[in-house]
C-alpha cells in the first residue's frame, strides 16, 4: 500500500496507522510536522523522503511507539540504510523506544544474516565430505 509517494507536505498525522502488509512513504517531504507515534507496520519504506529536522519542537517528528517487522530508509542498500534510520531516530522527539525498536531491528537483521551464512558454510562443508567420500579420498 503506498500511502504516500512524490507529495510535499507540510504536515502529517498517522498516528495509530496500522497497515498489515506493506506501507510505502517514498519522495515525501514533509516540512513542518509528522506524528507517526504508535502506529504499526508490517513493512515500511521511507526511501527518499524528508522528515522535520528539528528535535527541539517536540510536535516536529514523533515516532515514539511505532512498530513495525522491517524498514528501510535507502532501497536495496541495507548499511545505508540503517544509517539513514539512525539519522532519522536522532531527528525525531527524543525517545528510548524509537532507538530500543531500530537497535532490536538491527540485532534480528544481523542474526539471520549469520544464520545464513552458517547454513552456506554447513553446506559447502558438508558437500566436500560427500565428494571426498564419493571419489575415495575420505577417511
Amino acid at each position: 500500500m503506498t500511502l504516500a509517494s512524490a507529495i510535499w507536505t507540510r504536515g502529517g498525522d498517522a498516528r495509530w496507522l496500522r497497515a498489515e502488509r506493506s506501507a510505502s512513504f517514498t519522495n515525501l517531504i514533509v516540512e513542518h510536522s509528522a506524528d507517526l507515534s504508535n502506529a504499526d507496520f508490517a513493512t515500511l519504506d521511507l526511501s527518499r523522503s524528508v522528515w522535520p529536522k528539528d528535535r527541539n519542537d517536540s510536535a516536529a517528528f514523533d515516532m515514539q511507539g511505532m512498530s513495525y517487522k522491517y524498514i528501510c530508509s535507502v532501497s536495496k542498500n541495507e548499511p545505508q540504510s540503517h544509517q539513514a534510520l539512525l539519522k532519522l531516530a536522532d531527528q525525531s522527539a527524543y525517545s528510548a523506544d524509537v532507538y530500543r525498536r531500530l537497535e532490536e531491528f538491527f540485532h534480528a537483521k544481523a542474526i539471520a544474516v549469520m544464520q545464513m551464512k552458517l547454513s552456506l558454510q554447513e553446506n559447502v562443508g558438508s558437500e566436500k565430505n560427500t565428494f571426498a567420500a564419493a571419489s575415495g579420498l575420505g577417511g
